[in-house]
């Protein structure tokens, strides 16, 4: 406990800093990946304005209706309906910003899908090959989420002994689990695995089979990350839930081992036959 590191940091500045640095940097990810895969511009530029909408819209929905019960008691008295991402609809039928507004890690990437969905069927692409040009970008973005949950202490984990515990201060004076920490290095991890694949094998132009491969892995390590972060932190549904409450698990980690299943099956099922 001796060598636990006292955090104490909040900076607006900072916070609008990485959450744009993330966005750049997962948009020059996404262009990349689909100029190599030999997206036109038209169908590159209109893609990322799909999957962005449909990602912040669902990332908002999905993190609103998980902790509707927890809004409704903690904050009773905000006078808005509801949140997409930072805009409020207030109660007096206007528009304003929000600073506590967020978004659900499982909505954006439900959001992501549907976008590309939307996208393909648009412009008569490849749904797959779509996807796999999203999964670094997302992994660079939730990067970016969980920089910003350790300046706005959110995710945080179960108290710990060891000295490399440490010590929120807007939370209480018990040396924790830096979780979102350890999902930050584990996404960083993953968006270079990634990278490597892409790269090294060419998945997504030398053949249709392989199509969706590497969005399903990707998607796998992210979850893989956490269930096994997920162990080490603090439930995040502050109020009774009956799904989550039937398995002892979070709203987060109950998704998050579904999301994991549905991955590993997809990945076996895409997993790459010998060449044609």
């Amino acid at each position: 406990m001796d060598g636990s590191i006292i955090f104490d940091f909040s900076s607006k500045i900072v916070e609008n800093s990485i959450l744009s640095f993330g966005v750049a940097i997962s948009l020059i990810a996404f262009f990349s990946c689909a100029v190599l895969s030999n997206f036109s511009v038209k169908e590159m530029v209109f893609s990322c304005l799909f999957i962005s909408i449909f990602g912040i819209i669902f990332g908002s929905i999905a993190h609103y209706v998980f902790y509707y019960n927890d809004y409704r008691i903690i904050e009773e008295h905000m006078p808005y309906y509801f949140k997409i991402c930072n805009l409020a609809f207030f109660k007096d039928n206007t528009i304003g910003f929000s600073e506590d507004a967020w978004m659900s890690d499982h909505g954006l990437i439900l959001g992501i899908i549907i976008g590309c969905l939307f996208s393909s069927f648009m412009f008569k692409i490849s749904f797959l090959k779509l996807l796999d040009c999203t999964i670094s970008s997302i992994c660079l973005l939730l990067c970016s989420f969980r920089l910003l949950d350790l300046l706005k202490v959110r995710n945080f984990g179960v108290p710990t002994e060891k000295s490399y515990g440490i010590i929120f201060s807007k939370i209480d004076y018990l040396p924790r689990h830096a979780t979102m920490m350890y999902e930050f290095i584990l996404l960083l991890i993953t968006f270079f695995v990634i990278l490597y694949i892409f790269k090294k094998f060419d998945f997504n132009i030398s053949s249709q089979s392989r199509y969706g491969f590497l969005f399903f892995l990707g998607l796998l390590f992210i979850y893989m990350s956490k269930v096994i972060v997920g162990l080490l932190k603090v439930q995040d549904n502050i109020l009774p839930n009956p799904v989550s409450d039937f398995f002892k698990l979070g709203v987060d980690q109950f998704l998050a081992i579904s999301f994991l299943m549905l991955s590993l099956i997809f990945v076996i099922y895409k997993f790459p036959k010998v060449e044609d």
